[in-house]
């Protein structure tokens, strides 16, 4: 741990801080630029249905305002903004101000193989940084029709959308908010009411809750147990709902033919948790973005008073893995053979 890390990491989440503060109850407006074919045997009418799917499901979510396609229209008419003006900075700001937009979904179709490829992101209007991305393979348009709403939750839970209670009918009539204990015996430390995607093996599943671990499931564990660097690589992600697909990549890294425990491993710990109406292999380790909810909102509300050092899933390189400071509510990398606390996630 480094003080000049610190420093740093504490200067951005102050600045970070003020910015949301700025920003904060307020939906942004977004433009859905129509799907682009990028291969031959995609037609027009395709790229025109799936747009506006998109685009009715995208507002239905609730997360966003999207701009009337004949407000985005006239705009573009009064300011002779072309189609391929699109990936201009100084063009789509101009557009953005006009219509008071802060964000572009693009969307775009490719045949290979006989699979259709489709890419959809999401960009800062004025910078055109790339905000959040999903990748589908599908057999046709048909199939792709159906996936849209997979898409927009997934894109949403990569933006931060939440909300304090939603209703998950598809797991139980009972709402939640942040603090209660869930149905896994944890406490909820994150809602969302469009869900975000968890992926296990080669399965997605839409959840709407997060729930830790009452307890801690492990101190003084370490990442993993490789001595020598460097060390395992497990290809781990950042984002809402990733720690699950982490720890199982975790799990089956090479660690240098060294075995795995609860004491070695903070994800082996958190694979073999259990409560009384849970059974092993539904916690696992939370991803970076996971941990910090946990921290700042069961920290706040006092669920978990602690000063410790926490691991998450997601790996900093092959040497380092990104851990939270539960006291000064910051992330820090360190030494994956160094110790650290654990507290079990589960997604429902």
């Amino acid at each position: 741990m480094k003080k000049l890390t610190y420093a740093i990491i504490a200067f951005l989440t102050i600045v970070c801080t003020s910015l949301c503060a700025q920003t904060a109850g307020k939906k942004p407006t977004v433009v859905i630029v129509p799907f682009e074919a990028k291969s031959s045997g995609i037609g027009q009418d395709d790229c025109d249905i799936v747009t506006e799917s998109f685009e009715s499901e995208y507002a239905r979510t609730g997360s966003a305002l999207v701009v009337n396609r004949s407000n985005l229209e006239k705009i573009q008419k009064e300011q002779a903004f072309q189609n391929s003006d699109w990936s201009n900075n100084d063009k789509t700001a101009k557009l953005g101000e006009a219509l008071n937009a802060q964000q572009l979904v693009f969307g775009s179709l490719r045949f290979y193989n006989d699979i259709l490829f489709v890419t959809v992101k999401v960009q800062n209007i004025e910078t055109l940084a790339v905000l959040a991305s999903v990748n589908e393979r599908v057999k046709d348009t048909m199939e792709l029709l159906d996936k849209i709403p997979s898409i927009c939750n997934a894109l949403i839970a990569q933006l931060g959308g939440t909300v304090d209670s939603v209703k998950n009918s598809g797991i139980s009539d009972k709402q939640y908010k942040i603090g209660d204990i869930g149905p896994g015996g944890g406490y909820i430390f994150y809602a969302s009411v469009s869900g975000f995607p968890v992926y296990s093996g080669d399965k997605m599943t839409i959840c709407h809750y997060l729930e830790c671990s009452p307890d801690e499931v492990g101190d003084n564990a370490t990442w993993c147990p490789c001595t020598q660097r460097p060390w395992c690589n497990g290809e781990t992600n950042y984002a809402i709902g990733a720690g699950k697909k982490n720890t199982e990549n975790i799990l089956s890294a090479n660690h240098s033919g060294k075995t795995l425990y609860a004491f070695n491993c903070a994800a082996k710990a958190c694979a073999e948790y259990s409560t009384k109406t849970t059974k092993p292999g539904e916690w696992y380790l939370p991803s970076r973005k996971e941990l910090e909810l946990m921290c700042n909102n069961l920290r706040e509300s006092g669920k978990i008073v602690s000063n410790a050092y926490y691991w998450s899933s997601s790996q900093y390189d092959n040497n380092e893995a990104y851990c939270q400071n539960f006291n000064k509510t910051w992330y820090s990398t360190s030494c994956k053979y160094n110790n650290g606390h654990v507290r079990a996630v589960r997604a429902f």
